[in-house]
């Protein structure tokens, strides 16, 4: 079973398959809830993703409460893109017919070398199950999918900037206790983490600095799916505010970059 589908098994949940999340039943209206179908809400995604020529690679789907909650997670690439070999991006999204959560989408990663997910919670689409969702609904996935490609180029400047920030082992413990105070980590994971940052499981993550500790937490956090978005959300900003200097280096040089051709490109035209 890949890490991808377990994220989705807690809780009763199990895994499932397109056809599975077709033929759940959607209960009736009623005054002030207006459930929608899976399957409509899927499609509407897809039909999103699609227009904004968004490639789903791989998609994985979970069901709880005997259908009545969905859970799923796209892979997704741009069409004009051959990647960048380091990670990818994937939209988890979720749909509840009794209540227990609004129709969302969140925006997040998947690192290749290890299959570790986090989602930054930077670029995220939740509406209440109301009057005209249907209306709405393809409305709000197209300004989420926007902010998904404007921020794709800020997400390799920043795992960039994670690697470029090198760590001795005082500095790591430092981080990992920042993350526990913004509840980025339970205490009971704690050992686990560290433990992870002194004999990593993958060699990609053997350089010591802020890219293999942020990885030591996702492969950590891979064991408490129920709780990784909230958490991986968490992580990001604790990560982010600390590699601050380097991700801001990054953007200076990729705008310098950017400066730079073109004034070349006025020169040819010129």
């Amino acid at each position: 079973m890949s890490d991808n589908n377990r994220l989705y098994l807690h809780c009763g949940g199990t895994g499932a398959n397109y056809s599975d999340v077709c033929s759940i039943e959607t209960p009736a209206p009623t005054a002030t809830h207006y459930p929608i179908p899976h399957e409509t809400l899927l499609n509407t995604i897809d039909n999103v993703l699609n227009k904004h020529s968004l490639t789903i690679t791989d998609r994985h789907y979970g069901l709880n409460h005997e259908g009545n909650d969905l859970f799923a997670l796209y892979n997704i690439e741009r069409q004009d893109s051959e990647g960048n070999g380091t990670f990818q991006n994937v939209v988890g999204i979720r749909n509840s017919h009794i209540k227990h959560f609004s129709a969302g989408l969140v925006a997040g990663s998947r690192v290749f070398v290890c299959d570790n997910l986090a989602f930054t919670g930077e670029v995220k689409m939740n509406r209440k199950h109301t009057r005209h969702i249907l209306r709405d609904l393809s409305s709000l996935i197209g300004h989420m999918v926007l902010q998904v490609v404007d921020k794709w180029n800020y997400q390799e400047i920043r795992y960039e900037a994670y690697a470029d920030t090198t760590l001795n082992d005082v500095q790591a413990h430092d981080v990992i206790m920042q993350s526990m105070r913004n509840k980025a980590l339970p205490s009971s994971k704690l050992e686990a983490v560290i433990e992870e940052w002194d004999n990593p499981q993958h060699e990609a993550f053997e350089p010591r600095n802020c890219w293999s500790l942020f990885n030591a937490f996702t492969e950590v956090q891979k064991t408490s799916p129920s709780m990784l978005t909230d958490r991986s959300i968490r992580l990001h900003n604790t990560f982010t505010d600390y590699c601050k200097d380097a991700i801001d280096a990054r953007i200076d040089s990729t705008n310098e970059y950017e400066e730079a051709v073109a004034e070349a490109v006025d020169f040819e035209l010129v």
